[in-house]
Protein backbone atom coordinates (compact mmCIF):
# COMPACT_ATOMS: atom_id res chain seq x y z
CA UNK A 1 0.00 0.00 0.00
CA UNK A 2 3.08 2.40 -0.64
CA UNK A 3 1.26 3.97 -3.09
CA UNK A 4 -1.67 5.15 -1.43
CA UNK A 5 -0.23 8.70 -0.84
CA UNK A 6 0.76 9.27 -5.13
CA UNK A 7 -3.62 8.77 -5.57
CA UNK A 8 -3.50 12.44 -3.09
CA UNK A 9 -7.41 13.52 -3.39
CA UNK A 10 -8.60 10.59 -6.26
CA UNK A 11 -8.93 8.39 -3.26
CA UNK A 12 -12.10 9.94 -2.50
CA UNK A 13 -13.59 9.73 -5.70
CA UNK A 14 -13.01 6.03 -6.54
CA UNK A 15 -14.08 5.82 -9.96
CA UNK A 16 -11.45 7.92 -10.95
CA UNK A 17 -8.53 5.99 -9.22
CA UNK A 18 -8.25 3.76 -12.23
CA UNK A 19 -8.06 6.44 -14.98
CA UNK A 20 -5.94 8.64 -13.05
CA UNK A 21 -3.38 5.90 -12.79
CA UNK A 22 -3.78 5.43 -16.73
CA UNK A 23 -3.12 8.48 -17.14
CA UNK A 24 0.34 8.76 -14.87
CA UNK A 25 1.52 5.52 -15.66
CA UNK A 26 2.55 5.31 -12.33
CA UNK A 27 0.85 1.94 -11.58
CA UNK A 28 1.50 -0.35 -14.12
CA UNK A 29 -0.53 -3.28 -12.32
CA UNK A 30 -2.43 -6.65 -13.24
CA UNK A 31 -5.89 -6.79 -12.97
CA UNK A 32 -5.29 -8.56 -9.49
CA UNK A 33 -2.74 -6.30 -8.62
CA UNK A 34 -5.20 -3.53 -9.15
CA UNK A 35 -7.96 -4.96 -7.66
CA UNK A 36 -6.27 -5.70 -4.22
CA UNK A 37 -5.34 -2.17 -4.25
CA UNK A 38 -8.09 -0.64 -5.05
CA UNK A 39 -10.44 -2.65 -2.78
CA UNK A 40 -8.13 -1.96 0.56
CA UNK A 41 -8.36 2.06 -0.57
CA UNK A 42 -11.62 2.08 -0.65
CA UNK A 43 -13.03 -0.66 2.40
CA UNK A 44 -9.71 -0.65 4.55
CA UNK A 45 -9.87 -4.06 4.04
CA UNK A 46 -7.80 -6.73 2.04
CA UNK A 47 -10.07 -8.24 -0.46
CA UNK A 48 -10.20 -12.60 -0.45
CA UNK A 49 -10.02 -13.73 -3.71
CA UNK A 50 -9.52 -17.11 -2.53
CA UNK A 51 -12.42 -17.77 -0.77
CA UNK A 52 -14.63 -14.24 -1.13
CA UNK A 53 -17.69 -13.83 1.18
CA UNK A 54 -19.44 -10.08 0.68
CA UNK A 55 -20.89 -9.08 -2.02
CA UNK A 56 -18.33 -6.58 -2.75
CA UNK A 57 -15.40 -9.37 -2.60
CA UNK A 58 -17.66 -11.36 -5.10
CA UNK A 59 -17.79 -8.27 -7.59
CA UNK A 60 -14.23 -8.24 -7.74
CA UNK A 61 -14.10 -12.01 -8.23
CA UNK A 62 -16.48 -11.54 -11.04
CA UNK A 63 -14.93 -8.60 -12.94
CA UNK A 64 -12.00 -11.51 -13.00
CA UNK A 65 -13.62 -14.87 -13.72
CA UNK A 66 -16.69 -14.33 -15.48
CA UNK A 67 -15.85 -13.47 -18.81
CA UNK A 68 -18.84 -14.16 -21.01
CA UNK A 69 -18.15 -12.88 -24.51
CA UNK A 70 -21.80 -11.70 -24.29
CA UNK A 71 -21.28 -9.41 -22.24
CA UNK A 72 -19.51 -6.33 -23.78
CA UNK A 73 -22.53 -6.19 -26.70
CA UNK A 74 -25.09 -5.43 -23.42
CA UNK A 75 -23.08 -3.37 -22.01
CA UNK A 76 -22.48 -0.86 -25.11
CA UNK A 77 -25.60 1.51 -24.52
CA UNK A 78 -26.46 1.16 -28.49
CA UNK A 79 -25.93 -2.35 -28.80
CA UNK A 80 -27.93 -3.51 -25.99
CA UNK A 81 -30.72 -1.61 -27.36
CA UNK A 82 -30.61 -3.23 -30.67
CA UNK A 83 -30.54 -6.30 -28.81
CA UNK A 84 -33.86 -5.78 -26.67
CA UNK A 85 -35.61 -4.43 -29.68
CA UNK A 86 -34.63 -7.49 -31.73
CA UNK A 87 -36.33 -9.84 -28.63
CA UNK A 88 -38.39 -7.86 -27.07
CA UNK A 89 -39.99 -5.04 -29.26
CA UNK A 90 -39.40 -1.87 -29.93
CA UNK A 91 -42.30 -0.63 -26.97
CA UNK A 92 -39.86 -2.15 -24.21
CA UNK A 93 -36.86 0.93 -25.15
CA UNK A 94 -37.32 4.91 -25.00
CA UNK A 95 -37.43 5.77 -28.78
CA UNK A 96 -33.43 6.82 -30.26
CA UNK A 97 -33.17 10.07 -31.55
CA UNK A 98 -29.88 9.72 -33.08
CA UNK A 99 -26.20 7.96 -32.78
CA UNK A 100 -22.95 9.88 -33.45
CA UNK A 101 -19.42 8.98 -33.48
CA UNK A 102 -18.36 13.03 -32.77
CA UNK A 103 -19.79 15.33 -31.09
CA UNK A 104 -19.26 17.57 -34.01
CA UNK A 105 -21.86 15.86 -35.96
CA UNK A 106 -24.22 15.82 -33.84
CA UNK A 107 -27.30 18.67 -34.70
CA UNK A 108 -28.91 20.48 -31.97
CA UNK A 109 -31.37 21.65 -34.37
CA UNK A 110 -32.76 18.47 -35.37
CA UNK A 111 -33.06 17.64 -31.75
CA UNK A 112 -36.47 18.10 -30.00
CA UNK A 113 -36.91 20.66 -26.72
CA UNK A 114 -36.07 18.07 -24.58
CA UNK A 115 -33.99 14.72 -24.99
CA UNK A 116 -31.30 12.85 -23.43
CA UNK A 117 -27.45 12.16 -24.35
CA UNK A 118 -25.22 9.55 -23.54
CA UNK A 119 -22.17 7.91 -24.29
CA UNK A 120 -22.76 4.36 -25.43
CA UNK A 121 -19.11 2.75 -24.01
CA UNK A 122 -19.05 3.76 -20.33
CA UNK A 123 -21.02 4.57 -17.23
CA UNK A 124 -22.24 8.37 -15.98
CA UNK A 125 -21.59 9.83 -19.47
CA UNK A 126 -25.43 11.23 -19.52
CA UNK A 127 -26.51 14.97 -20.53
CA UNK A 128 -30.10 14.95 -18.94
CA UNK A 129 -31.66 18.22 -21.44
CA UNK A 130 -34.78 19.52 -19.53
CA UNK A 131 -34.94 22.49 -22.00
CA UNK A 132 -32.80 22.79 -24.96
CA UNK A 133 -33.01 26.57 -24.54
CA UNK A 134 -31.29 26.35 -21.12
CA UNK A 135 -28.68 24.19 -22.26
CA UNK A 136 -24.74 24.83 -22.27
CA UNK A 137 -24.30 23.57 -25.58
CA UNK A 138 -20.46 23.92 -25.65
CA UNK A 139 -20.46 22.75 -21.98
CA UNK A 140 -21.95 19.68 -23.55
CA UNK A 141 -19.79 19.08 -25.62
CA UNK A 142 -16.33 19.60 -23.86
CA UNK A 143 -18.18 16.87 -21.26
CA UNK A 144 -18.88 14.41 -24.34
CA UNK A 145 -15.49 14.70 -26.00
CA UNK A 146 -13.87 14.04 -22.74
CA UNK A 147 -15.80 11.40 -22.54
CA UNK A 148 -15.30 9.71 -26.08
CA UNK A 149 -11.65 9.90 -25.23
CA UNK A 150 -11.66 7.57 -22.17
CA UNK A 151 -11.32 3.94 -21.47
CA UNK A 152 -14.04 3.11 -18.49
CA UNK A 153 -11.91 -0.14 -18.31
CA UNK A 154 -9.34 1.92 -16.27
CA UNK A 155 -11.81 2.79 -13.81
CA UNK A 156 -11.78 -0.24 -11.74
CA UNK A 157 -10.90 -2.95 -14.66
CA UNK A 158 -14.57 -3.68 -15.86
CA UNK A 159 -13.24 -5.90 -18.72
CA UNK A 160 -16.49 -5.77 -20.60
CA UNK A 161 -15.68 -1.88 -21.30
CA UNK A 162 -12.12 -2.27 -22.47
CA UNK A 163 -12.50 -2.95 -26.13
CA UNK A 164 -15.98 -1.24 -26.48
CA UNK A 165 -16.41 1.25 -29.31
CA UNK A 166 -17.52 4.94 -28.45
CA UNK A 167 -20.42 7.03 -29.44
CA UNK A 168 -22.84 9.13 -28.32
CA UNK A 169 -26.51 8.57 -29.04
CA UNK A 170 -29.81 10.86 -28.07
CA UNK A 171 -32.59 8.64 -26.25
CA UNK A 172 -36.34 10.33 -25.82
CA UNK A 173 -36.73 12.53 -22.84
CA UNK A 174 -38.78 10.44 -20.41
CA UNK A 175 -40.89 11.84 -17.94
CA UNK A 176 -43.08 9.84 -15.14
CA UNK A 177 -44.54 12.87 -13.89
CA UNK A 178 -42.64 13.46 -10.53
CA UNK A 179 -41.23 16.55 -11.37
CA UNK A 180 -38.27 15.51 -9.87
CA UNK A 181 -36.27 13.28 -12.89
CA UNK A 182 -37.58 9.63 -13.49
CA UNK A 183 -37.02 7.29 -11.05
CA UNK A 184 -34.58 4.32 -11.90
CA UNK A 185 -35.63 1.19 -10.72
CA UNK A 186 -33.26 -1.64 -10.70
CA UNK A 187 -33.32 -5.50 -10.66
CA UNK A 188 -31.01 -7.66 -8.90
CA UNK A 189 -30.79 -11.40 -10.32
CA UNK A 190 -28.66 -13.69 -8.14
CA UNK A 191 -27.89 -17.11 -10.18
CA UNK A 192 -30.54 -16.19 -12.91
CA UNK A 193 -33.69 -15.42 -10.76
CA UNK A 194 -34.54 -12.01 -8.82
CA UNK A 195 -33.45 -11.33 -5.39
CA UNK A 196 -34.73 -7.22 -4.97
CA UNK A 197 -35.27 -4.27 -6.53
CA UNK A 198 -33.28 -0.75 -6.17
CA UNK A 199 -34.95 2.38 -6.83
CA UNK A 200 -33.16 5.94 -7.12
CA UNK A 201 -35.78 8.73 -7.11
CA UNK A 202 -34.96 12.44 -6.70
CA UNK A 203 -31.75 12.34 -8.60
CA UNK A 204 -31.14 16.14 -9.30
CA UNK A 205 -32.08 17.15 -5.82
CA UNK A 206 -31.49 14.96 -2.75
CA UNK A 207 -30.90 11.56 -4.28
CA UNK A 208 -32.11 9.15 -2.15
CA UNK A 209 -32.47 4.81 -2.87
CA UNK A 210 -34.74 2.30 -0.97
CA UNK A 211 -34.00 -1.26 -1.53
CA UNK A 212 -37.33 -4.02 -1.79
CA UNK A 213 -37.89 -7.23 -2.29
CA UNK A 214 -39.52 -8.94 -4.99
CA UNK A 215 -42.45 -9.08 -3.00
CA UNK A 216 -42.53 -5.25 -2.86
CA UNK A 217 -41.40 -5.22 0.97
CA UNK A 218 -38.41 -2.43 2.00
CA UNK A 219 -35.17 -4.00 2.93
CA UNK A 220 -33.73 -1.63 5.31
CA UNK A 221 -29.83 -0.80 3.66
CA UNK A 222 -28.49 1.23 1.39
CA UNK A 223 -25.49 1.73 -1.01
CA UNK A 224 -23.78 5.22 -1.67
CA UNK A 225 -26.93 7.56 -1.19
CA UNK A 226 -29.52 7.71 2.14
CA UNK A 227 -32.02 5.45 2.17
CA UNK A 228 -35.88 6.82 3.53
CA UNK A 229 -38.18 4.15 5.39
CA UNK A 230 -40.42 7.05 5.54
CA UNK A 231 -40.69 7.70 2.10
CA UNK A 232 -43.35 5.42 0.11
CA UNK A 233 -42.39 4.17 -3.49
CA UNK A 234 -45.54 2.53 -4.79
CA UNK A 235 -45.25 -0.88 -5.91
CA UNK A 236 -45.26 -0.74 -9.60
CA UNK A 237 -48.15 -2.43 -11.41
CA UNK A 238 -45.94 -3.79 -13.96
CA UNK A 239 -43.79 -5.24 -11.22
CA UNK A 240 -43.88 -9.29 -12.52
CA UNK A 241 -43.79 -8.36 -15.71
CA UNK A 242 -40.51 -6.34 -15.52
CA UNK A 243 -39.25 -8.79 -12.88
CA UNK A 244 -39.89 -11.92 -15.57
CA UNK A 245 -38.54 -9.74 -18.36
CA UNK A 246 -35.21 -9.28 -16.24
CA UNK A 247 -35.57 -12.75 -16.15
CA UNK A 248 -35.96 -13.68 -19.29
CA UNK A 249 -32.47 -11.14 -19.75
CA UNK A 250 -30.93 -13.63 -17.58
CA UNK A 251 -31.37 -16.72 -19.63
CA UNK A 252 -30.37 -14.59 -22.92
CA UNK A 253 -27.03 -14.16 -21.14
CA UNK A 254 -27.19 -17.55 -19.94
CA UNK A 255 -28.03 -17.01 -16.27
CA UNK A 256 -24.90 -14.71 -14.77
CA UNK A 257 -24.00 -14.87 -11.10
CA UNK A 258 -24.84 -11.44 -10.70
CA UNK A 259 -26.58 -9.35 -13.49
CA UNK A 260 -28.50 -6.10 -12.75
CA UNK A 261 -31.27 -4.77 -15.46
CA UNK A 262 -32.29 -1.23 -14.78
CA UNK A 263 -35.32 0.23 -16.32
CA UNK A 264 -37.43 3.42 -16.09
CA UNK A 265 -41.40 3.25 -15.62
CA UNK A 266 -44.04 5.64 -17.15
CA UNK A 267 -47.57 4.85 -16.78
CA UNK A 268 -47.57 1.76 -15.33
CA UNK A 269 -44.91 0.49 -18.97
CA UNK A 270 -41.66 -0.31 -18.36
CA UNK A 271 -38.58 0.86 -19.82
CA UNK A 272 -35.44 -1.29 -20.56
CA UNK A 273 -32.76 1.21 -19.38
CA UNK A 274 -29.31 -0.97 -19.77
CA UNK A 275 -27.72 -3.74 -17.52
CA UNK A 276 -24.46 -3.81 -15.20
CA UNK A 277 -22.29 -7.27 -14.63
CA UNK A 278 -20.52 -5.71 -11.87
CA UNK A 279 -22.74 -3.26 -9.67
CA UNK A 280 -20.93 -0.52 -8.65
CA UNK A 281 -17.79 -1.81 -9.36
CA UNK A 282 -17.97 -3.88 -6.16
CA UNK A 283 -17.00 -0.38 -4.15
CA UNK A 284 -20.06 0.72 -2.86
CA UNK A 285 -20.31 0.55 0.82
CA UNK A 286 -23.17 -1.06 2.65
CA UNK A 287 -25.01 0.80 5.53
CA UNK A 288 -25.44 -1.28 8.00
CA UNK A 289 -22.74 -3.12 6.71
CA UNK A 290 -23.52 -6.60 7.41
CA UNK A 291 -25.42 -6.31 4.53
CA UNK A 292 -22.52 -6.76 2.25
CA UNK A 293 -22.21 -10.47 3.74
CA UNK A 294 -26.23 -10.82 3.30
CA UNK A 295 -25.96 -10.49 -0.25
CA UNK A 296 -22.95 -12.01 -0.72
CA UNK A 297 -24.34 -15.12 1.20
CA UNK A 298 -27.00 -15.16 -1.47
CA UNK A 299 -24.92 -14.83 -4.53
CA UNK A 300 -23.18 -17.87 -5.80
CA UNK A 301 -20.54 -18.22 -7.95
CA UNK A 302 -19.64 -20.50 -10.56
CA UNK A 303 -15.69 -21.76 -8.81
CA UNK A 304 -15.38 -23.92 -11.84
CA UNK A 305 -14.86 -20.53 -13.98
CA UNK A 306 -11.92 -19.80 -11.71
CA UNK A 307 -8.55 -19.78 -12.77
Amino acid sequence: MGYIHKIGKYLRQPQRIGLWLAQHRLLPLSDVQFMKLFYQVKTGHKLNLAHPQTFNEKVQWLKLYDRNPLYPQYVDKYQAKQLIVARFGAKYVSPLLGVWERVEDIDLGQLPAQFVLKTTHDSGGVVVCHAKEDLNWAQTQSFLRKRLKTNYYYASREWVYKDLHPRIIAEQYLDDGSGNGVMDYKVFLFNGLPYCIQVDYDRFHNHRRNFYSVDWEYLPFTTAYPTDPNHVVVRPTCLKAMLANAQEIGAMLGQPALLRVDYYIIQDRFYFGEVTFYHGAGQERFDPPEWDAKLGAKLVLKRGEMK
